[in-house]
């Protein structure tokens, strides 16, 4: 069973919170990369959060084309936009994912980030909640936030833990990630936490590795065939983890200004 209590309430804080132990918070979010939109939800029971990002109830149909031209030039490769989750468990001090690069499904296994932030002493009304500001830089991107302090959460939306309070917005700076709060549930249904509790994990440093080299490959290649052509049309693969393709993007534009730079 669902209850389901809307945040402009400005009670709701209390009836959430008094729920028992067993019923699991559900925090609903609108969640933006690049310009789409996706549903997702973030689920809280004790030590164990699980953020989920439902693509295909969005657009089931949708599918990313980018070129592998590691056997042939016009090879195209369709990538599926299954959902995505993000597990944490504070008790094991660790994070689970499953990402997707090209036409592969990684499980990667990655300690609890530190997200340092800085918290200021700005405020504005969100939802007709008071919330303060927060800042950050994180996996290559500057963020702002807005989290209630008068709301105990220290969970938040994909990887963005450790704020003192429920997280109601988080941005970036070059508008690649929104993310806003819409509702608030709770729940007594069974739901399981750990949905990669029968994969195969890599580590986060590994799979990082193998993208990266991946990437750097697919560069080289066009470039031994026609480094013009190759250069002028090159794929500028982007995520919310900047930093996975910051180094190999940097490599590229520098190609293209050696080129077009008179």
């Amino acid at each position: 069973m669902k209850y389901y209590f809307f945040i402009a309430v400005s009670v709701f804080s209390s009836l959430v919170f008094s729920q028992n132990k067993e019923e699991i918070k559900v925090y609903s979010y609108d969640f933006i990369i690049n310009g789409n939109y996706t549903a997702t939800d973030l689920k809280v029971k004790g030590e164990e959060a699980l953020f989920s990002i439902y693509y295909s109830k969005v657009n089931e149909d949708s599918n990313s084309e980018i070129s592998d031209n590691e056997t042939q030039s016009s090879m195209t490769i369709r990538i599926p936009s299954p959902d995505a989750y993000v597990y944490t468990n504070l008790q094991e001090g660790s994070l689970y994912s499953n990402e997707q690069f090209l036409n592969k499904t990684f499980i990667v296994k990655d300690s609890i980030a530190i997200v340092n932030w800085v918290l200021t002493d700005d405020f504005k009304e969100v939802l007709g909640h008071k919330c303060q500001k927060a800042t950050a830089s994180f996996r290559g991107r500057d963020y702002i936030a807005y989290f209630n302090p008068n709301i105990p959460e220290s969970f938040g939306p994909w990887k963005f833990h450790g704020l003192p309070g429920l997280v109601f917005e988080i941005s970036s700076l070059d508008d690649y990630l929104v993310i806003s709060l819409r509702d608030i549930s709770v729940t007594d249904q069974k739901i399981e936490f750990n949905v990669f509790r029968d994969e195969k994990p890599i580590d986060y440093l590994e799979y990082k590795k193998k993208v990266q080299d991946k990437y750097k490959h697919m560069a080289e290649y066009n470039e031994s065939k026609n480094l013009e052509n190759a250069t002028k049309g090159f794929f500028m693969y982007d995520s919310i983890e900047h930093d996975l393709f910051q180094e190999v993007n940097d490599i590229t534009k520098k190609k293209i200004e050696e080129l077009y730079t008179p």
